[in-house]
C-alpha cells in the first residue's frame, strides 16, 4: 500500500513538474506564433494593402544602395530627417532580392520585428523580469491594436522609436548593476552611442524618451534622498542605483541632445526635408488633454465606429479591458513602490513620466498641429511591462490566479488582433488594390516612366519591383512637381521616351479637385486605359504634356483678354 501511495506520489509530482515546464515553454510559443503570424500578414497582404507612404521608404532604399551612404542630398524627405531607420533593414532585403521588393519588404520586416523582440528582452532583463518578460514581448509581435498593425507591423514606421526608447532604459538600468570598471564603460560607451542616434534621428526622441528619462531618474533620486538620506553620504552614493541611473540619463540626454544638434544644424543644411518649427504651445486646455490621454488608451485594440454586436465591435471590447488594465495595475503598482526593486520602480516611473509629458505635449501644442494617435505607439510596450510587473508583484491569494490571469491577457490581445485584422482588411486606409493590375498593365504596354498624384505614385515602382519610375506631383492638372518623397532631380528632369500620366478621378488627398487636364487629347485620343476610378492617358515623350499645358494656358489667356476687351 505504502508502495502505491509513493507511486501516486511520483506521478502526481511528475506531472506537476511537466505542467510547469509546458507553462514556461507556453509564452515563448505564444511569441514564435505572433511573430509568425505577423509576417504571414505581410507575405499575404504586402502587396495589395500597400500605400505609397510605405513604398516611398522602399524607393528610398534602393536609391540608398545605389548611392551608398546612410542618407541621400537627392531625396525629398518628408516631416523629419531619420538617419537610422527602416531603410536599414529593407537595403539588405533588396540585396538578397533585387528583382523582388514584395519579399525584399517581407524580408526587412521581419528583421526589424526580430530586432523588437530582441531589444524588449533586453530591456526586461535589464529590468530584472522573471523569466524575461516573455509574456509582455510576445504581445508586441500581434497586430494587437489598428495603429499598431498598420504603423508598426505592415509600415514598420515605429519600431525604430519603440527600439530607441528600450534600449536607453535597458542600458542605463545595466549601468546601475555593473560595478565591474570595464562593464561600467562599456554600458556608458553604448548608452551614449544609442541616445546619439536617437537624437540624429530628430526632436522626437528626445520628447518620447529621453526627457522622461530624465524625469525618472529625478523622481526616484529624489526619493531616494527623502527617504534614506544616510545611504548616500560618506562615500555611499557611488554605488546608489538612484545617483548611478540618474548620472546614466544624464549622459543619454546630452548624448541624445547632440546628436539632434547634429541633424539640425548639420544635416539640414545639405538635404531636403519639411518642418514643423512653427510648433507653439496653445491654451491650457484639460478637455483636450483628457481627450490626448484617451488617444493613448484606445491603442490596446479599442475600434472607434465598429458595430458593437460584430465580430469586430465584440473583439474589440477586450480593447477596454486591455486599456482599463494598464490604468488599474499603473495606479496600483504607485502604492507598492517600496516593495519594488529598483528595475521595476525605474519602469513605473519612466512609464508615468512619459504619459504626463507626452501627453502635455500633444494637448498643449496650438492646434495640435500633426498630432495622431498614433504618436503614443512608443509608450506602449512599457504599457505591457507595467502589466507584467504587476503579476510578478501581485500576491495573490489562490496560485493558480497569476496564470488565470496571464491566460486572459494573451486571450485578450488574441481578440483585440482579430479586431484590428478585420477592420484593417475591410476598411483599408489608403490602400487601392487595383493599381496591381495597373502596374502590369503597363508593364506588359512598355511604359516604365510617368506621372501621378502621391497617393498613386511610388506604390507603382514598389509593385514592379523597381521598373517603373514615378515623377510626383503636386497638382495632376498642371503637372507641377511634390517636394515630397521622390527624388530630387525630379525637379530638373523629365521621363525620356514614352511616357504615361495615371489621373485618379477619387484621389485621397483632395477628392473634392475638378481635373482640368490641360493635356488630354478633346477627343479623348491619348486615354490609353480607363475604369472606373483610374484613367491613363499617353504620349510620345513628356514635353508634349507640357506643350499641351502651355497651348492650354495661352489660349485661356486669349480667351479672357478678349472678354476683358468685349467688356470694355
Amino acid at each position: 500500500m505504502s508502495e502505491q501511495n509513493d507511486l501516486a506520489l511520483r506521478k502526481k509530482t511528475s506531472l506537476r513538474a511537466l505542467g510547469l515546464r509546458l507553462w514556461h515553454v507556453l509564452p515563448w510559443l505564444w511569441l514564435a506564433a505572433g511573430y509568425a503570424f505577423s509576417i504571414w500578414f505581410m507575405v499575404r497582404y504586402g502587396r495589395s494593402y500597400l500605400d505609397s507612404d510605405m513604398a516611398s521608404e522602399m524607393v528610398l532604399a534602393d536609391q540608398l544602395n545605389r548611392e551608398g551612404g546612410l542618407l541621400s542630398t537627392n531625396w525629398f524627405y518628408s516631416t523629419e530627417l531619420r538617419v537610422v531607420y527602416i531603410q536599414m533593414a529593407f537595403r539588405l532585403g533588396l540585396i538578397l532580392f533585387p528583382a523582388n521588393w514584395h519579399l525584399a519588404r517581407v524580408f526587412g520586416v521581419a528583421v526589424l520585428m526580430a530586432a523588437l523582440a530582441a531589444a524588449y528582452l533586453f530591456f526586461a532583463y535589464s529590468a530584472g523580469f522573471a523569466r524575461l518578460g516573455v509574456w509582455s514581448c510576445a504581445a508586441l509581435m500581434w497586430p494587437f491594436g489598428y495603429w499598431y498593425l498598420f504603423l508598426s507591423i505592415f509600415g514598420s514606421y515605429y519600431i525604430p522609436h519603440i527600439l530607441f526608447m528600450l534600449l536607453p532604459v535597458a542600458l542605463a538600468l545595466r549601468w546601475t548593476k555593473n560595478q565591474g570598471k570595464w562593464q561600467a564603460w562599456l554600458d556608458l560607451a553604448l548608452l551614449a552611442v544609442c541616445s546619439g542616434l536617437a537624437g540624429l534621428n530628430g526632436v522626437r526622441m528626445l520628447m518620447n524618451c529621453f526627457l522622461p528619462l530624465a524625469l525618472a531618474a529625478a523622481v526616484q533620486l529624489a526619493l531616494a534622498l527623502y527617504e534614506k538620506p544616510e545611504a548616500l553620504q560618506k562615500g555611499a552614493w557611488r554605488r546608489s542605483p538612484e545617483v548611478r541611473f540618474f548620472a546614466g540619463a544624464a549622459l543619454a540626454g546630452a548624448a541624445s541632445l547632440a546628436g539632434y544638434l547634429v541633424n539640425d544644424k548639420v544635416l539640414t543644411k545639405t538635404h531636403h526635408f519639411r518642418t514643423f518649427d512653427d510648433r507653439a504651445w496653445g491654451a491650457l486646455d484639460l478637455n483636450t488633454w483628457n481627450t490626448t490621454l484617451g488617444d493613448f488608451l484606445s491603442l490596446f485594440g479599442y475600434q472607434q465606429g465598429t458595430a458593437l454586436f460584430s465580430v469586430t465591435g465584440i473583439c474589440a471590447a477586450f480593447g477596454l479591458i486591455m486599456a482599463a488594465a494598464v490604468v488599474v495595475c499603473a495606479v496600483r503598482l504607485l502604492f507598492r513602490w517600496k516593495t519594488m526593486t529598483f528595475g521595476q520602480r525605474t519602469v513605473l516611473a519612466f512609464f508615468w513620466s512619459g504619459l504626463l509629458l507626452d501627453s502635455m505635449i500633444y494637448a498643449f501644442t496650438a492646434g495640435n498641429h500633426g498630432y495622431t494617435s498614433s504618436y503614443w505607439l512608443p509608450l506602449v510596450p512599457f504599457a505591457f511591462a507595467v502589466l507584467q510587473i504587476e503579476g510578478e508583484t501581485e500576491n495573490f491569494r489562490l496560485s493558480s490566479l497569476r496564470r488565470v490571469l496571464a491566460a486572459g491577457f494573451a486571450a485578450c490581445i488574441l481578440l483585440t488582433s482579430v479586431s484590428s485584422v478585420k477592420y484593417f482588411l475591410d476598411v483599408p486606409l489608403r490602400a487601392q488594390p487595383q493599381l496591381q493590375d495597373i502596374a502590369q498593365w503597363l508593364l506588359d504596354n512598355g511604359y516604365t516612366e510617368g506621372y501621378a498624384s502621391f497617393w498613386d505614385c511610388n506604390v507603382l515602382t514598389e509593385l514592379t519591383s523597381g521598373q517603373i519610375e514615378m515623377w510626383n506631383v503636386q497638382d495632376i492638372n498642371a503637372m507641377e512637381i511634390n517636394e515630397w518623397l521622390q527624388p530630387v532631380d525630379h525637379e530638373t528632369t523629365q521621363p525620356q521616351g514614352r511616357t504615361f500620366v495615371l489621373v485618379n478621378s477619387q484621389p485621397i488627398d483632395y477628392p473634392g479637385d475638378v481635373l482640368t487636364l490641360a493635356y488630354a487629347a478633346p477627343d479623348g485620343s491619348n486615354i490609353l486605359y480607363q475604369d472606373s476610378t483610374f484613367t491613363i492617358f499617353g504620349f510620345d515623350n513628356a514635353q508634349q504634356i507640357y506643350d499641351a499645358e502651355a497651348a492650354a494656358q495661352a489660349a485661356a489667356a486669349q480667351t479672357a483678354d478678349a472678354d476683358s476687351a468685349a467688356a470694355g
